[in-house]
């Protein structure tokens, strides 16, 4: 079977979710237990990545990135499936009255494939990947960069960010910086083997053309899902085949210089990174924590760590 060239773009970064079902644990409750305090009511993980909150991101669902926190900490957002990858929509919990709400489906999202959700840094824009057509008549499955505004009474109807951002047949996977500026993952060309990251600055309400990031971030390899720090102090992405990999697929940190230049990255060491994939990391909002999917226990699950490692890993490789 051939797949469409756009499927198999979105699918080398995804194989590892393949004939995966959502984990039947012990652990899961129904859809209406109780969740209170911050981060869906999980105890803060320390220098050792812990399961984030499997009762809420599993249950039923395969989790497909990490979640994204409004500025206030009050919305989860993030993107799972059911049965299938085409099925993948973004989800979303909110804190209410001091608990969280059930897992439902964004209102703005489905029936085309969306992931990979970002709220912007004042929590008025939440950003996504979306394979729909950018435009009446044109094609869906391409995959790119949309965005939802917020309303007194939810969110905007989507909108596909400028084609400043979206010139490419796959523009996705974004990190949105505080002047709205946005690093992403793009493809060009005929090959699903050339995915690099992005950085399309924006000033005066308009995106700058892309400009593709350095020796240091992008290699021979996939590079792809970046997240920013919100500082922009640093940078944590995923990248799939390199030598000096400890896993398919591995987290990366590169450190940004006085000059604006990023420092030569380097893995985040054991055990962030395992013999197994890890991806799509976001971070939480105050920059103390950092999430990340993985599949070291079997099958695709959310992971958090405390970012205080990422210091060490700055020591250590001179950023």
């Amino acid at each position: 079977m051939t797949l469409p060239r756009a499927g198999l773009a979105w699918l080398f970064l995804f194989t590892f979710l393949a004939g995966c079902t959502p984990e039947e644990t012990s652990d899961r409750p129904s859809s209406q237990k109780r969740m209170s305090g911050p981060y869906l009511g999980q105890a803060p993980p320390g220098l050792t990545p812990k399961r984030f909150a499997p009762a809420a991101m599993s249950e039923g669902l395969v989790a497909h990135s990490a979640p994204s926190f409004s500025p206030d900490g009050t919305e989860a957002y993030w993107s799972a499936y059911s049965g299938s990858f085409a099925d993948q929509m973004i989800y979303f919990s909110e804190l209410r009255d001091g608990e969280w709400s059930a897992p439902r489906v964004a209102p703005f999202s489905g029936p085309s494939n969306d992931g990979a959700p970002v709220f912007s840094h004042d929590g008025q824009r939440l950003y996504f990947s979306s394979m729909r057509a950018r435009a009446p008549g044109e094609p869906e499955g391409m995959g790119y960069v949309w965005f939802v505004e917020r309303l007194e009474d939810g969110w905007s109807e989507p909108r596909p960010v400028s084609p400043a951002v979206n010139w490419t047949r796959l523009s996705m996977q974004v990190s949105v910086t505080r002047d709205g500026s946005i690093y992403y993952a793009a493809w060009v060309g005929e090959t699903t083997d050339n995915g690099d990251i992005y950085l399309s600055e924006f000033s005066e309400g308009e995106y700058g053309d892309p400009e593709k990031l350095g020796e240091s971030i992008n290699s021979d390899f996939q590079d792809v899902a970046p997240c920013v720090a919100p500082d922009e102090s640093y940078m944590v992405f995923t990248s799939m085949g390199r030598p000096f990999g400890v896993g398919g697929a591995d987290l990366l940190v590169s450190f940004r210089k006085p000059d604006g230049s990023w420092t030569n990255s380097m893995p985040l060491s054991y055990p962030v990174n395992s013999p197994a994939m890890e991806v799509f990391s976001s971070l939480s909002p105050d920059g103390k924590y950092l999430f990340f999917t993985s599949d070291r226990e079997g099958g695709p699950a959310v992971y958090w760590v405390d970012t205080s490692g990422i210091q060490a890993a700055r020591d250590r490789y001179g950023g």
